[in-house]
């Protein structure tokens, strides 16, 4: 019976996570019953345990500002393109997701129709949107969960609709009020691994996992040269994600973040890549080790086909997250035995040994960590240091057990380009580190700024203590 139990209560869990933002009592619900799968599971997974933080963090239910018509986006295959419920209207991309046909509507005539209801409905303007790509990825869990799957082209009606949707309730359209449907908030404190999304990372691994037979010849071309330089501007997300061109994400993952193969092997270069990478991601997306978050709308979007890959027919309840705020990371840093893989390892070691990374903030109390800092190998073209991308990974890690021989480390901080996720996945591994990946401002905890960095709690703070460097390297 204790079986019994477990399988209602999950399968009643995961039924009201997925209609957060559809069902005013969603909430309350799969908190109860999260709880108590909790108190099923023995030791208690931490995908459970997570669930219940982002539950507990959730605002009360209710209508947002208290009068306002509320707008969102779902996935109701069958059902009408426009649901209207108790003061709100959702529009339905069900049909978007199957075949185009020329009885279909566009994306534009169904944006169309569903605003002039919208319109009719809400003459005042009062409105309140949920958050586009949040309210979808709960839409396409419950597809998962359903066992059905997505193909690129899908997720990509998916981004375009959510983006579309963004820009027409944004200030230069309806300039609807946001109601509360955020990305869920990250709890850093039990986590054993935390990632900013990079697009970069996303779009090369979605070809060695949905178009592996692409990479050999990719690899060839990007041995000899042949990959054009001039039309890699922009972000891989704006492309299509149906349209990423093998060779050209190789060449970009070579070019921005220092990925290198070797001469004689190049595929043993990139399996090291992939498997690391993959690796570190199916501790996220399969056995809920850890969690991930986007700081813009298109990353997103390359992420889910991926998940989707790794865990497919697992019934994973796949999240993105709100980025983690300021008073957060140093929080998790505090008290703890630091290590820092990133560029700028000798300046952020001396902005922490002259005391002024502990001082970067007005209202902000820093405590005290101990902190070592590594390098990881430059490897961005012309620089070749070692035999392929596979030994300087090996390099880069004999160094950290040099250092761990000296200081055991607790936390690692990674901000190391083509490096950062093998490297986060073999320091769980080999060495038992909690990794955080903040991405490529991560110099920031630290006081250090670089041209075209995005401001950091710019307000806030104690600028003698703050270091502005000319460049990376």
């Amino acid at each position: 019976m204790a079986v019994v139990e477990e399988q209602f209560v999950r399968d009643g869990a995961l039924y009201w996570y997925d209609l957060i933002g559809q069902n005013e009592q969603a909430g309350e619900r799969a908190l109860e019953l999260f709880e108590r799968l909790a108190q099923l599971l023995s030791p208690c997974p931490l995908w459970v345990q997570q669930a219940v933080d982002n539950l507990r963090a959730l605002p009360p239910p209710g209508p947002g500002t208290g009068s306002g018509l509320r707008l969102g986006l779902v996935i109701r295959p069958g059902a009408a393109p426009v649901l209207q419920g108790a003061g709100r209207l959702d529009l339905n991309l069900g049909a978007t997701l199957q075949k185009l046909t020329g009885d279909t509507e566009s994306l534009e005539q169904l944006l169309d129709r569903y605003f002039s209801q919208v319109a009719a409905m809400a003459p005042s303007g009062e409105l309140e949107a949920e958050d586009a790509t949040t309210s979808l990825i709960q839409s396409v869990n419950m597809l998962w969960r359903l066992g059905e799957e997505l193909n690129l082209e899908q997720f990509e009606r998916l981004a375009a609709a959510a983006i579309a949707w963004t820009q027409r309730l944004g200030p230069s359209g309806l300039d609807a009020n946001s109601a509360s449907s955020p990305p869920p908030p990250l709890q850093l404190s039990n986590l054993p691994l935390a990632l900013e999304l990079d697009a970069n990372e996303l779009a090369l691994l979605q070809r060695v996992l949905l178009a592996p037979d692409s990479l050999s010849g990719a690899l060839d071309r990007l041995q000899r040269g042949e990959i054009s330089q001039r039309g890699l501007g922009g972000s891989p997300g704006t492309a299509g994600l149906g349209s990423i061109d093998t060779a050209e994400a190789l060449q970009r993952f070579h070019q921005e973040a220092g990925f290198y193969a070797s001469r004689s092997e190049p595929m043993k270069s990139l399996e090291c890549w992939s498997e690391g990478a993959l690796a570190c991601l199916t501790s996220v997306a399969l056995w809920g080790e850890g969690a991930v978050w986007a700081k813009d709308r298109t990353t997103p979007w390359l992420y889910l086909p991926v998940a989707q890959a790794i865990a497919s027919g697992s019934g994973r309840l796949q999240s993105i997250h709100r980025p983690p705020e300021l008073e957060q990371i140093h929080g998790r840093m505090a008290d703890e035995e630091v290590l820092y893989l990133g560029p700028l390892a000798e300046a952020v070691q001396e902005q922490h040994r002259s005391g002024n990374s502990l001082r970067l903030y007005h209202d902000l109390e820093i405590k005290g960590y101990g902190l070592r800092c590594l390098a990881p190998p430059e490897s961005r073209p012309p620089l070749r240091p070692h035999g392929g991308f596979e030994s300087s990974l090996e390099h880069c890690l004999q160094a950290v057990e040099r250092l761990q021989g000296q200081t055991s480390f607790s936390l690692a901080l990674v901000e190391a380009g083509a490096y950062r996720l093998p490297l986060c996945a073999e320091l769980r591994r080999r060495f038992g580190l909690t990794c955080l990946g903040l991405g490529p401002q991560q110099h920031q905890l630290f006081g250090l700024e670089l041209p075209g960095d995005p401001l950091m709690g710019l307000a806030r703070r104690s600028q003698k203590h703050w270091r502005r460097l000319s460049h990376a390297f």
